[in-house]
């Protein structure tokens, strides 16, 4: 059974298809969400939510895009939900940065992986979003476009931006 099948019957309430969808996608969003959020409990209930709303919001699914990129932007969109109700997370972001840089220093210019974390982590949201969605998500720049709802340019603008500062970062 393909995706367009399976959408369908989970639009239909088929629990079993929707069950399919979660299986498939949950993994993915969570891991989006965790790059985005720092944060464990965050992310977890950034995918609880997203799917909540995914199955009361199914039936308004049109086709006009991808399954995948429909469900990114309801992660998205509950991430800054998440972010605007929790103002606390700016100071976190903050000293989750500074805890990971003091925790690893020592070790942060050997592990090239870690390296990286670190250095999305610093990107401004927008940029680490961009970044996340086009090099470890795969999308592409009109995909992220839909996601993010702004103009293709300026996805690849951030990411040009997000490059540009990942590799001094990680030249330091």
């Amino acid at each position: 059974m393909n995706e367009f099948d399976i959408v369908n019957k989970a639009k239909n309430r088929d629990q079993n298809a929707f069950k399919l969808l979660f299986k498939e996608y949950s993994p993915k969003i969570y891991a989006f969400s965790l790059r985005l959020s720092l944060d464990v409990p965050m992310a977890e209930e950034i995918t609880q939510e997203t799917f909540i709303k995914v199955w009361f919001k199914l039936e308004s699914f049109r086709f006009e895009s991808k399954f995948s990129t429909w469900l990114f932007s309801i992660a998205y969109n509950e991430f800054l939900t998440q972010l605007r109700a929790k103002t606390r997370l700016n100071n976190k972001h903050s000293e989750a940065e500074y805890l990971t840089y003091e925790k690893f220093k020592d070790v942060i210019h050997y592990d090239t992986n870690l390296d990286l974390e670190y250095a999305i982590s610093k990107l401004p949201e927008k940029q680490k979003t961009v970044f996340i969605l086009y090099q470890i998500e795969g999308y592409k720049h009109k995909e992220i476009a839909e996601i993010l709802e702004i103009n293709e340019g300026t996805s690849k603008a951030h990411l040009h931006n997000a490059k540009n500062f990942l590799k001094k970062e990680l030249i330091k």
